[in-house]
């Protein structure tokens, strides 16, 4: 029954300095009403993210007919809509969650103290915002009806084990995603050091931006991975869209490779005929096989909250003992202390 229950949610897996504070003996857990929701989608601090995108993009996510308008006003009525869509939680949704974190704090105390160093918060949201998929924005975990609903489910069916293992492992990936914005230099480190990518300005490239999604986790693409294989030759992972007509979230996304050089001691993108040399990022084995697994190949933060997530949220499979995951736990082991 739990495997039909959790079904929606394999969807999921396709998010100041707290280093002061004293950690919290219990999780705290805060809620956003309406009017706290709609100013975190779509007020003024989130005006960066609708000037980022593209039309087809805006579609995907809000399932609005905008791609016959102009794109300032396409963008203003998808920020209408973020706003619009918010939602409050019930309060067995958030009976659930501080359930969720309070089996999941014991781990966090003793493994990576940081997680305890700042209140949870969570927003709602209806499905018709970024796909119905878990992000975050600012310092908030945002979380869909649908999702909520299919958590729920087992929640009241008292099939808590399995519930348990995939919330810990969500939570914790998505609270990563608000670690990385308030500890940046410190996620950097891991991107570059343990993780093996060099950062570089994002490619402005028309044909790339017009298809390019922009992640709220992690919003620039800005991370290349020099392949091991081939010495002066590296990818950059790009997440787009395959379909510009009737786009959809996240039926449509798709993983790229853009591929790089280096050309005179700098990372230069390779051209052909004018335009970027790419191809499906799963294509390139040097890259795929370097990791675990291929969740969040697309960009180092999300491949980094992946895998903070397997650890921090208790699973155990063929690959704990892969080299990558080895090497983030002792990363992790002096670093999120």
């Amino acid at each position: 029954m739990l495997r039909r229950h959790l079904g929606l949610l394999a969807l999921c897996l396709a998010g100041s300095s707290w280093l002061g504070l004293a950690r919290a003996a219990e999780p705290t857990l805060q809620f956003l009403n309406r009017s706290e929701a709609a100013s975190l989608m779509a007020g003024p601090g989130a005006q960066p993210y609708f000037e980022a995108m593209q039309t087809p993009e805006l579609v995907a996510k809000t399932r609005l007919d905008l791609l016959n308008l102009p794109l300032a006003t396409a963008r203003e009525q998808a920020r209408a809509h973020y706003a619009s869509e918010v939602q409050e939680f019930s309060a067995d949704e958030q009976t659930m969650l501080r359930w969720a974190v309070g089996a999941l704090w014991p781990t966090l105390t003793e493994k990576a103290p940081l997680y305890t160093h700042t209140p949870w918060k969570f927003a709602k949201v209806s499905d018709k915002v970024e796909g119905g998929l878990p992000h975050t924005r600012g310092d908030t975990i945002v979380f869909s009806a649908g999702l909520m609903q299919s958590l729920l489910a087992p929640y009241r069916a008292k099939e808590l084990a399995g519930l348990q293992g995939f919330l810990s492992y969500l939570l914790v990936h998505e609270q990563t995603h608000v670690l990385q914005r308030t500890q940046p230099a410190l996620f950097d480190t891991l991107a570059s050091e343990v993780l093996g990518f060099t950062r570089i300005a994002a490619p402005q490239t028309p044909s790339l931006l017009v298809r390019g999604v922009v992640n709220p986790d992690a919003p620039l693409s800005e991370w290349i991975f020099p392949l091991p294989d081939t010495p002066g030759q590296a990818v950059l992972p790009y997440l787009q869209l395959s379909n510009l007509k009737t786009p959809s979230m996240p039926r449509d996304f798709q993983m790229l490779a853009v591929m790089y050089q280096r050309d005179q001691g700098e990372w230069r993108m390779q051209e052909r005929d004018g335009q970027p040399v790419t191809q499906p990022l799963l294509g390139v084995a040097a890259y795929v096989n370097t990791f675990p697994d291929r969740n969040g190949l697309y960009h180092p933060y999300e491949i980094a909250a992946d895998l903070l997530g397997y650890w921090l949220g208790g699973r155990a499979d063929a690959s704990a003992r892969h080299p990558v995951r080895l090497a983030l736990q002792a990363w992790a082991s002096k670093a999120l202390h």
